[in-house]
């Protein structure tokens, strides 16, 4: 989409696929202008490997928006395939190293991810895409380490989970739903175009990607 510039890889595996089943929460990596952002959990490993030998993608870094294990359990098998350093923000490394160990049922179902291996780079207020800069901001509240990324030239807010649509709450107990909403009310000052959620929904204004399915509004 986006003339090549945004992928959306569909991850899955035996035991994830019981989550968008039950809940309709589906699983995704993000290859945004050469920025691979949250590449799924090792129990989404082999769908991730399948769809990278499929589809020739450039990968220059990888990203992480936030410590959570169906986003980041893959950062290091990906950048030692790929040879992209991992970006994370410092928050988020912190949480990392070393990763806490999940309850059993989480775990078993989407997978103990390890720790973040060095060397890695620590986000700053910007990160480098292959035609441009995308800003970080911070978005706290579905977790405190939580950051989104935006590019202003394409008008386009790579969310990660800072909007699942109305859901403002998690089962996990580090959300802070008052500091969502606050983060949602800083990401509606910026001119936004297209949302790109961190669980496969697109939301966009723009009638020049038929790909995406119009909505009233991001």
């Amino acid at each position: 989409m986006l003339n090549g510039k945004l992928t959306v890889l569909l991850l899955n595996g035996m035991l994830p696929n019981t989550v968008p089943l039950l809940f309709g929460e589906l699983f995704t990596a993000i290859v945004y202008d050469g920025i691979a952002i949250d590449p799924g959990s090792p129990k989404m490993r082999r769908s991730l490997a399948r769809h990278l030998r499929q589809v020739k993608l450039k990968i220059t870094k990888v990203v992480a928006t936030h410590a959570h294990e169906e986003h980041i359990g893959n950062l290091n098998w990906l950048s030692e395939v790929t040879g992209a350093p991992v970006y994370v923000s410092q928050m988020t490394a912190r949480f990392l190293t070393p990763f806490k160990k999940l309850p059993w049922v989480r775990a078993t179902i989407i997978g103990q991810p390890p720790n973040l291996k060095q060397p890695y780079h620590r986000l700053g207020e910007t990160v480098d895409s292959d035609s441009g800069l995308l800003q970080v901001i911070p978005t706290p509240g579905h977790c405190d380490d939580h950051i989104a990324l935006y590019d202003p030239e394409e008008k386009v807010l790579l969310a990660g989970d800072a909007f699942r649509g109305s859901d403002f709450a998690t089962p996990n107990p580090d959300v802070d739903s008052r500091k969502w909403l606050l983060s949602l009310e800083r990401l509606m000052e910026l001119d936004i175009e297209i949302l790109v959620e961190g669980h496969g929904h697109i939301h966009t204004l723009r009638a020049d990607n038929p790909q995406f399915p119009r909505r009233s509004d991001p």
